[in-house]
């Protein structure tokens, strides 16, 4: 799982590093328990975090409003969370 988040991390982090954002369509990976999903549908993620499922986010300074998960990811710099900022989708 580790290296699946590392991988994710330096996709995430070569998209933002472009504009500063990540774009809507590229994919957002979901990790579970022992599980992981990649995704770029909405509808997708949103029925994934109802199960449980946390977004793997590895931007630079995101923190997460109060109500929503946030947790240690595997990989250093990165979280799992429940909240996508719509800031950072195109």
């Amino acid at each position: 799982m580790k290296l699946l988040q590392s991988k994710a991390k330096a996709a995430q982090l070569a998209d933002y590093k472009d504009d500063g954002k990540l774009k809507q369509t590229a994919s957002r990976l979901l990790v579970g328990e022992n599980i992981a999903v990649e995704t770029n549908s909405p509808s997708s993620r949103h029925g994934l975090y109802q199960l449980q499922f946390l977004y793997l986010n590895c931007v630079p300074g995101f923190s997460a409003p109060s109500g929503y998960r946030l947790e240690k990811a595997k990989v250093e710099g990165c979280v799992l969370t429940n909240y996508e900022p719509d800031h950072t989708l195109d």
